[in-house]
């Protein structure tokens, strides 16, 4: 059995990496506009061709470390683009600001397909190929205008900064303490929180977020990869993490919501797993009828809908309630079957969002005919069932199968 242990990992999110020590002067702060690992607003370029607003760098700027980088659009739109570049277009400009007392001294670019095409300010320095060098508290970058072809592509910048005046740096604001998680989901987007974790519970770890809940509410943690949790963990400690979110799109006028969102919690400078103790536990559901589902304060948690018939009208199966299709969907690639037109048992998964559809991500289907469920939570590797002593045969449907015991993308599997 697990025991409580340490999680003494110093290191911060990859991509978001701020390396000093207390009496440091030298800086260097990442801006990794490919992995994203803030959580800032991105789109695919799709949804910049639907909507030019998407994935604009917000007003009041990404912040790493001691630097600030704000930007102006040119001549189309300056956006992120998911997991892929910081697009600039031509006329567009890019600025980054050291905090109080800081300069910068350093800016190195790595651009995408050699479309690096930008200009720096007088501000104290100079550009040489990738590189700016130079003794400035802000410098601005414009990219080339030439025709409408002409636009820069950042995979990342590199800002390295130093005492400006002799003045140490200090965050001109310490993150918000959040007794739970209902006060760090009551934050303004941007603002980073302590959450104090009292017995949280850990519902799912997926490669990009873990999903966690207290008795107060339940949030995502997205690239948070500082902690190195397990599904049933129990948590307790603390951990500074800033609030961002998922804004919820509404088919009926075709544009996001203001007022809905998926709470999310993202890594910043200061989140490290020093102050987080996890204890090995079981998942626990929330058991919810389905009228008690289709709520946003569900949203990442772990739930379990009974006695429940999905159909499959479109691509996916849905759980109709109350005039709301839940998409039911294997996101998690479990190998999970996901029977329709037929009464189950119980449909077991995190609540979110899924495009414009709330969804659950399923972790587990009882079906009353062939109850299946899953036994244990290893690592994934391939859509075969095998049998207990090794013998592939190949992917069955698990319906299909004599009652025993078999292993589908290396969890072991149930069949009754």
């Amino acid at each position: 059995m697990k025991i409580s242990t340490k999680l003494s990992a110093l290191a911060l999110l990859a991509g978001a990496l701020l390396s000093f020590t207390a009496q440091a002067e030298t800086r260097t702060n990442v801006f990794d506009f490919k992995n994203n690992p803030l959580g800032w607003p991105s789109a695919t370029a799709l949804e910049y061709f639907d909507d030019p607003t998407a994935g604009n760098v917000p007003a009041t700027g990404y912040v790493v470390g001691d630097v600030t980088m704000t930007a102006t659009n040119g001549n189309s739109n300056t956006y992120l683009k998911t997991g892929s570049y910081l697009l600039i277009d031509e006329n567009g400009t890019i600025t980054f600001k050291a905090g109080d007392g800081r300069a910068i001294t350093a800016i190195t670019f790595t651009d995408k397909s050699g479309k690096f095409m930008l200009t720096a300010d007088e501000a104290g320095g100079t550009l040489t190929d990738h590189t700016w060098t130079g003794n400035a508290t802000k410098v601005t970058f414009t990219s080339a205008v030439n025709d409408m072809a002409t636009k820069t592509w950042l995979v990342d910048a590199t800002v390295t900064t130093d005492e400006a005046n002799g003045d140490t740096y200090t965050p001109t604001e310490a993150p918000i303490v959040c007794q739970n998680i209902a006060a760090f989901k009551a934050l303004e987007v941007g603002k980073s929180g302590k959450l104090m974790l009292n017995n949280a519970r850990v519902g799912y770890v997926d490669w990009n977020s873990t999903y966690i809940e207290d008795e107060s509410g339940a949030i995502e943690l997205y690239k948070v990869r500082a902690l190195s949790l397990t599904n049933g963990d129990v948590l307790n400690g603390s951990v500074v993490l800033k609030r961002s979110q998922m804004l919820i799109f509404d088919e009926q006028v075709e544009a996001e919501e203001p007022g809905r969102e998926k709470p999310e919690a993202a890594a910043d400078a200061l989140t490290t797993a020093d102050e987080v103790t996890a204890t090995a536990g079981t998942p626990t559901a929330t058991v919810l009828t389905p009228s008690q589902l289709v709520s946003d304060d569900n949203f990442s948690r772990l739930v379990r809908v009974e006695n429940v018939t999905l159909t499959k009208p479109g691509r996916f199966a849905v759980l109709d309630v109350d005039g709301y299709q839940v998409n039911v969907k294997d996101m998690f690639f479990l190998g999970i079957d996901i029977p329709t037109d037929r009464p189950l048992k119980s449909v077991t998964g995190i609540y979110t969002w899924d495009g414009a559809k709330p969804a659950i991500y399923v972790t587990a289907i009882d079906d009353t005919t062939t109850a299946i469920s899953q036994v244990q939570a290893d690592a994934a590797t391939d859509g075969d069932v095998y049998t207990i002593t090794g013998i592939c045969l190949g992917r069955v449907d698990l319906s299909t199968l004599p009652a025993g015991l078999y292993i589908q993308g290396g969890r072991k599997l149930l069949v009754r």
